[in-house]
């Protein structure tokens, strides 16, 4: 009992010790296989009491120790774990598993050791696994039940063992010894020694079994001699030893019988005793009792070979690397075909098409037996119809006469009658519920019916080698998806790795072709405006027209699932498509992230190819990885070029900021924002709020002067943006229906167009575009502008207040002409200019005549509409560039700019014979006021505007002296 369980616990150990995630932990030292593999479930399981990992250097990695009783972790003693370091012990298990006991504390413990080595039992070894297991309660009472006697464990003590045992050997390959005690007539106690790795005792295990042969009489014996027969226990020999004299003589011709049988020697020889009493008649009963034992023995061993057989056939499977499993698919064809006692074995792997090909065979032949391989690789299996049904119905073919066979199965008979084929069992090889391939044995020019332990056996051993190959080709599949993985592992970190999205996608293109062997790798893609762009091998390639049509067609209908074009289907023509131009056969995969229809990767070979779930699987993780870079990629760039966009639109907006001269700040927006939507060219609006319309003032690089062109709200792109109030984007302004009339042979393409807006209130519109039909704004130009678009209207605003607060601080109240103080600003600007350019300036002084006495005598209210009126007189007959300031009082200074001295005089005359016939009307009166002219001219070497002023004032009062209402030119003495 003892013996089986350390067997069997030793084989445990051992299992777990050579495993390849075993040994990988001890080089990685990853938590998650203690936490996966050792939780307190695993010690109930394998009903285990400690365990422990040490490295090659005897330190440990790992225990943890359980009760099963309390059914909880307790620490693991020092003084053991010291135990299993001994350099002694794990030198016994350097390359094998070494089993023993030990004794702890109050119990017996049953340990193994075994080296950490792969599931091929390969080393070198990284340390050892230790498994323990104490003798308590369930496993005591098995060991007392095996025996039918009590059994009480001791720690070793010379002194347990009463002086008066016998010692007997057991006959065993240790040379160990049993102590057998007689304490009383009806009892017998056996006394064994257990010892640790170094031979030394450690514990005594005391069994107590009563003689109930004394006390049952006859029955008693009948019974000892039955147990004795049918278990073969070393118990039976003791007990024989304490019978009487007597009886034992009559009973050593019986004995050796039994020894006989169960040491199978030889037939089975008739057993009788002379004589007429009990032992006799007993003896009879024995013959017939140990010839039914020796034929169920026979039967017995029969069954021992099956179940040997199945054993060795189902372990050699388990753990076997896949470079292996061939060879051993084929020994096991031999070894069940030598069992079976045929002519032929085959197995064949069958793929799933139409014409089911072989794609794998392995045959065994009985020496002196004709190979049937050439017979059937040549063979149509698909042409097989009754057998293939049979078997995809998972169902056997089996037959031990040709004529078995029904009639229907023309080609299976033809095949079996032309190789001589007289019986045959096989059994279909499924996995997954799905039909893959054949396992046959028959015999040749004679027949035999199968028998149902032969039927299980084919069956048993079917399944067993079905589940080899799935294995196999499961193991085959991960190593080529981990080829792929590392190859799609590339792809994905060579595309990161690149710093702009160009480089990035051409190098995903360029290592797309190491994804699968196949001649044509594209990937397809559409950019922000959505052209179609194909890259090769990093080469962004230049495709005809029939082929660009093909691909967005493709672009069009793959945007959720791959569209794969199998050479042996058929498809029919898509818009006159028949896609030859791009392949024989094809798998287009979409490109797809964050709701994007990015483009597609494309796999064609110009000859007909099947794709297979791996390669069509690798194909949709590439597309995901590449989506995920590509979308990656793009976003940073975005990124970069907003944040470059931004500095620069930052820029742009302090360099305008500063400008307050509002004509000036018109060209300055415009210029900027061409600038940074590098367009090609654009146009500024300013808002006339009486009238509701745009006012076209300033325009850059446009094909037509469309200065003071008017555009009602809601009217054209701008119109519209402004109605709106929003960016508005035209694809093509020149096929734009909305296009203004104005416009209709404008070559404008692409436009953005922004309102200019503060608050509520609108100030005008800024519309950029592009010429080249080929480039398009995208929608972050678009938000860019808008941004632009919301600083350029605050520049304008302040602009206007300038204006407005400049307006009020240079200009008389009064007359609403310039104050004294601008007038000198502008006046001083004037003449630098003319001095700069060597242009000729004249200033004249105007005062009227007699306007103290209109205040004398009807108010100045009277006097201020005078004012009012003459001021008015002067801006409408004087041109745009002079400048007119009031002076002081009823005096009036015009600068002239560009003027001579005739043009000066004449003009001014032109003031005074108006002013003169002009009745001014103020209340129920009427007045005609004149007025007197100073005129003062110099075409260079200007002096300052003081004066010139004082020039002219002098002039002006010599024209007062002679009598007034006339005009005086300052004469220089």
């Amino acid at each position: 009992m003892l013996d089986s369980r350390q067997a069997d616990f030793s084989a445990l150990c051992t299992d777990w010790a050579a495993w390849d995630d075993t040994y990988q932990f001890m080089s990685t030292r990853d938590p998650a296989f203690l936490e996966s593999n050792f939780p307190e479930g695993t010690f109930e399981n394998l009903d285990l009491n400690f365990a422990l990992i040490l490295d090659s250097q005897r330190d440990v990695q790992f225990l943890k120790a359980y009760d099963l009783e309390l059914a909880r972790s307790i620490p693991l003693k020092t003084a053991l774990v010291d135990y299993f370091q001994n350099p002694e012990l794990t030198a016994k298990a350097e390359e094998t598993a070494f089993s023993g006991f030990l004794w702890n504390e109050n119990a017996p413990v049953m340990y193994c050791i075994s080296p950490i080595l792969t599931s091929a039992d390969q080393g070198p070894s990284r340390g050892w696994l230790v498994f323990g297991r104490y003798f308590q309660g369930d496993f005591l009472k098995q060991v007392e039940d095996s025996v039918s006697s009590l059994v009480t464990i001791l720690p070793y003590n010379p002194a347990q063992i009463p002086s008066s045992a016998s010692l007997l050997p057991l006959q065993d390959e240790n040379g160990r010894e049993i102590a057998v005690v007689k304490p009383s007539s009806s009892r017998i106690e056996f006394y064994s020694l257990f010892y640790d790795f170094q031979g030394a005792p450690i514990f005594i295990i005391r069994q107590a079994k009563y003689r109930a042969i004394y006390q049952q009489g006859l029955s008693g014996l009948r019974s000892m001699l039955i147990a004795i027969v049918l278990t073969g226990t070393i118990a039976g020999g003791f007990i024989l030893i304490f019978l009487d004299k007597a009886l034992l003589a009559r009973l050593s011709k019986l004995h050796d019988a039994v020894i006989a049988v169960r040491q199978g020697e030889g037939d089975y020889q008739p057993l009788s005793l002379s004589g007429s009493d009990e032992i006799s008649r007993l003896s009879l009963e024995f013959d017939r009792s140990l010839k039914t034992l020796v034929e169920k023995q026979h039967s017995i061993n029969g069954f021992l070979q099956y179940a040997q057989l199945m054993t060795e056939i189902s372990s050699r499977f388990i753990n076997l690397p896949i470079n292996k499993i061939d060879q051993n698919l084929q020994d096991v064809l031999g070894r069940l075909g030598n069992y079976l006692d045929v002519d032929f074995g085959f197995i064949a792997a069958i793929d799933q098409s139409e014409n089911h090909a072989v794609t794998q065979f392995f045959e065994w032949v009985k020496p002196g037996k004709l190979s049937l391989k050439k017979e059937i690789l040549s063979l149509d299996i698909g042409s097989l119809r009754w057998a293939l049904r049979e078997f995809k119905s998972k169902k056997p073919v089996i037959f031990s006469n040709p004529d078995d066979i029904p009639d229907t199965a023309v080609v299976e008979r033809k095949f079996i009658q032309n190789n001589k084929i007289t019986s045959i069992i096989a059994f279909p090889l499924i996995v997954a519920e799905d039909f893959f391939g054949i396992l046959a044995f028959g015999l040749i020019d004679q027949q035999r019916t199968w028998d149902e332990q032969t039927t299980i056996v084919v069956e048993i051993i079917s399944t067993i080698i079905s589940n080899a190959i799935d294995r196999k080709l499961t193991e085959m599949d991960l190593q080529a998806g981990q080829r792929f993985q590392y190859r799609l592992n590339q792809i994905t970190r060579t595309g990161i790795e690149r710093d702009s999205c160009n480089s990035s996608i051409r190098a995903l293109s360029r290592n797309l072709r190491s994804l699968l062997n196949i001649e044509r790798n594209w990937l397809i893609l559409l950019d922000d405006i959505g052209r179609v762009q194909v890259f090769e091998s990093g080469v962004r390639l230049a495709l005809d027209e029939e082929v660009l049509k093909e691909i967005e067609y493709l672009l069009e209908k793959v945007r959720e699932e791959e569209f794969i074009f199998q050479a042996d289907k058929r498809i029919r023509k898509v818009r006159g498509l028949d896609f030859e131009k791009i392949g024989k056969s094809f798998i287009a995969i979409p490109l797809s992230a964050k709701n994007q229809h990015l483009g597609l990767i494309l796999f064609a070979s110009p000859t007909p190819r099947l794709f297979s779930e791996l390669e069509i699987g690798i194909c949709q993780q590439a597309a995901t990885q590449i989506s995920l870079t590509i979308i990656k990629n793009r976003s940073l760039e975005e990124s970069r070029k907003i944040s470059r966009e931004l500095r620069i639109l930052r820029s742009e907006v302090v360099e305008f900021s500063s400008e307050l001269q509002r004509s000036r700040l018109q060209s300055s927006i415009l210029e900027r924002a061409v600038k940074l939507l590098r367009a090609e060219g654009g146009e500024f609006f300013i808002y006339d709020e009486k009238n509701r319309e745009l006012i076209t003032v300033s325009s850059l690089n446009l094909d037509k002067d469309y200065s003071g062109t008017r555009t009602r709200l809601g009217e054209g792109a701008v119109g519209k943006a402004v109605a709106q109030r929003k960016t508005v984007a035209i694809r093509d302004y020149s096929s734009w229906s909305g296009r203004m009339p104005a416009y209709e042979e404008s070559r404008i393409k692409a436009s953005l167009s922004a309102p200019l807006i503060f608050g509520e209130k609108i100030l005008g519109c800024i519309s950029v575009f592009h010429y080249d039909e080929g480039i398009q704004f995208t929608g972050n130009d678009q938000h860019l502008l808008t941004i632009f678009a919301q600083h350029a209207s605050v520049a304008m605003e302040n602009a206007i207040l300038f204006e407005q607060l400049q307006e009020a601080a240079s200009t008389d109240d009064m007359t609403g002409l310039l104050n004294r103080r601008a007038l000198f600003e502008f006046g001083d600007y004037e003449i630098s200019r003319s001095i700069r350019l060597e242009r000729p300036l004249a200033v004249v002084m105007m005062d009227l005549d007699n306007y103290k006495e209109i205040n004398d005598t009807h108010s100045h209210l009277v006097g201020d509409r005078v004012l009012k009126e003459v001021s008015r007189l002067l801006r409408v007959n004087v041109r745009t560039i002079d400048i007119i300031g009031r002076y002081g009082g009823d005096e009036f200074v015009i600068i002239m700019p560009e003027t001579s001295l005739d043009e000066a005089v004449k003009a001014m005359e032109r003031v005074r014979r108006k002013l003169e016939r002009t009745a001014i009307r103020a209340g129920s009166l009427n007045f005609h006021v004149t007025a007197s002219f100073g005129v003062t001219h110099h075409s260079q070497g200007l002096p300052a505007l003081e004066i010139l002023i004082e020039e002219a004032d002098k002039a002006m009062y010599a024209a007062k002296t002679s009598g007034r209402n006339g005009l005086r030119v300052f004469q220089q003495l």
